[in-house]
């Protein structure tokens, strides 16, 4: 059982108690206990199913390629630390075959959460026959979040008309200075 849920039910029984013990002295003390407990045990509620503002889609077989065109992890831990650092909670899309091209063999989930240090919950990999850009943009559609790519997605601008503003879509790269991004 959760702390605001154990508070809960312990206030709400002091207020039985107040109000079976007709003591007004108690209930001046359980009853506020209550409240706050209930409100606290919503919060809780809340944030499991409501998903924090801050998150952020990255199109991570895009970013792989941010540095000298060739697919590298190094390129997108550094993307996502910088995105961390900025107080965003980066979630990121691949296609079947970005684990080929990092690692030479596929990864799932479960091994490019462990090789990005994000949690699994917040790494997907496509299907082979899934072309990774609906899913990013159907992600941040669904969260109301701004996608981090340097790809136009003019393919999928009937679809997901929110390509075309300029706000939606973060870009970023290597200059001789390192990383930039909007």
């Amino acid at each position: 059982m959760s702390l605001p849920l154990t508070l809960l039910v312990i206030s709400g029984l002091g207020v039985f108690a107040a109000w079976a013990a007709q003591s007004p002295e108690l209930l001046v003390m359980a009853g506020p206990a209550m409240l706050l407990s209930f409100w606290a045990w919503i919060k809780s509620l809340l944030a499991r199913f409501v998903p924090p503002r801050n998150l952020i889609v990255v199109d991570g077989s895009n970013v792989l390629f941010w540095r000298e065109n060739t697919p590298q992890i190094a390129t997108l831990i550094e993307v996502l630390r910088r995105l961390e650092a900025r107080g965003f909670l980066p979630g990121v899309v691949f296609d079947a075959n970005a684990g080929h091209l990092v690692t030479g063999k596929f990864q799932d989930e479960a091994s490019f959460a462990a090789l990005l240090d994000l949690p699994q919950d917040r790494v997907r990999v496509v299907d082979k026959s899934t072309p990774a850009d609906p899913v990013v943009l159907e992600t941040a559609r669904k969260y109301g979040v701004q996608v981090v790519s340097n790809d136009r997605f003019r393919d999928w601008a009937d679809r997901f008309p929110e390509v075309n503003d300029p706000k939606h879509i973060r870009r970023g790269g290597y200059d001789a200075e390192g990383l930039w991004l909007d």
